[in-house]
């Protein structure tokens, strides 16, 4: 599954990875880390995490993939 977020490397130097909730599973999201690998990672578990709980098949969502706006700024 595919999941459009933003990233945004904030001015106190961590960074911020945000999901705008279009999706009803998962709704909004927002994870901050250190640095850039660890929020993708958090954002990818969050999402893993979230699908997981509300999914009725029973199938496990091994493959979250992060697609990222073009919008990679200080924020």
């Amino acid at each position: 599954m595919i999941f459009l977020c933003r990233i945004r490397h904030r001015t106190d130097g961590r960074w911020s990875v945000f999901h705008a909730g279009h999706d009803p599973d998962v709704g909004h999201i927002e994870v901050t880390a250190c640095d850039r690998q660890e929020a993708i990672r958090k954002m990818r578990g969050e999402i893993r995490c979230r699908l997981c709980l509300d999914n009725r098949a029973g199938q496990l969502h091994q493959t979250v993939e992060l697609k990222f706006e073009p919008d990679d700024e200080v924020a």
